[in-house]
This record gives structure tokens, sequence and C-alpha cells, in this order.
């Protein structure tokens, strides 16, 4: 069973630098960055770590959907450049997909920070996820490739694409949680900041 890790990518140089070699170490895997258009080196930081670097325009949902299109793996697992799943919870990933059960998934998140707010905000994520049934992208979201295909991908959709991928997911069949994804703060912190000013 091959895993193929899709990472849609803008101006991702920094990021990058510090997942790829995580998840290089990762057993069963290609790695696919689909890029829309970046200004800095995140090709050749790409490059140096990706099965295949793809271009694409610059809309999240239209790159993931490019990159699937081009994927050999039977699961397809969708990642943000700055979240890094754990080893562990890969190898579980691997084994959840000799379920035939199992359509998809997700993992538990743990944002990078000693912040106690953020990990307020980890806990009530992942108390939706449990009880929800529901992930946001940057918990990393995985899906059998041919289920992919038949619910037709991510819709053309400005925001919230993820959360639609997986509300069609849950009709498939089983998903399942995974412990867990570390994700970094830079999302909150945004978000906090401008609250601030």
């Amino acid at each position: 069973m091959k895993v193929s890790i899709i990472i849609p990518t803008l101006n991702e140089k920094i990021n990058l630098e510090k997942t790829l070699p995580h998840l290089e170490k990762m057993e069963d895997k290609e790695i696919i960055i689909v890029d829309g258009g970046s200004t800095d080196n995140t090709s050749r930081v790409a490059k140096r770590y990706a099965d295949k670097l793809l271009l694409s325009c610059q809309d999240r949902g239209i790159q993931m959907n490019t990159a699937a299109q081009m994927a050999e793996g039977d699961m397809l697992l969708f990642l943000h450049a700055d979240s890094k799943p754990s080893t562990d919870g890969y190898n579980k990933l691997l084994e959840a997909s000799e379920v035939r059960s199992i359509v998809g998934g997700s993992f538990y998140l743990a944002i990078d920070s000693k912040r106690f707010l953020l990990k307020f905000i980890s806990l009530a994520a992942n108390l939706r996820s449990k009880f929800f049934r529901i992930a946001y992208g940057d918990q990393g979201i995985f899906v059998r490739r041919e289920i992919f295909a038949k619910i037709g991908g991510f819709n053309n959709l400005p925001l919230f694409e993820d959360i639609d991928l997986f509300r069609r997911l849950k009709m498939e069949g089983e998903v399942i949680f995974i412990k867990r994804i570390l994700t970094s703060a830079r999302r909150w912190d945004g978000e906090i900041g401008r609250a601030h000013v």
C-alpha cells in the first residue's frame, strides 16, 4: 500500500525545509508538491525531496485536485506545508489503509506552541473531531484515491474546501482519527495578533 503525500504551496520555502526531511523518513510514500506560483525558493527546496513537483494556479483546491490526478498512491494524504504527522500516526495510517471499510480520515491536532490558548484550541479541535467527525486541512486529511475520484475531489470553493470534502467523505464509509499531527502556530498567531490591533 502506497501513500501519496500532497502538499499545495505558495512561498513555503522555510516550512518545507522543516517538513520535507521529516516526511522523507516515512515508508511506502511518494511526495508531491504542487506550487501555485511561488516567488521564493520553494521549488528549489521541493526538488531536493519531492518525487513530483507540479505547477498550478494559485488556488488550494485546484492545486490539490491537480496533484491527485498525478498521484500513484492508493491513499492520498493532503498536508499543509507546516504540518508534520507523527511517525506513529503515519504508520497507523498505513495500517488503516489495509482495512477496506475505512475510506479515509484525519489526524488529531497538536499546535506547536506552549501558549495556553493554543493548547485549548487544539483540545477543542480534537473534541470536535471526536464527537462531530469533522476535520480541517491543518489536521491533514487522507482519503482512498478511488473514493476521492468518486466524490469529485475538492469543490471550487473560496473557503472551507477541506470541511466540504470531509463531509462528503463521511457519506462513503468509515472515517478514523489518528494521533497526531504537529502544526505550526502561524495561523492562530496571526489571528490573535489581528484581534489585538
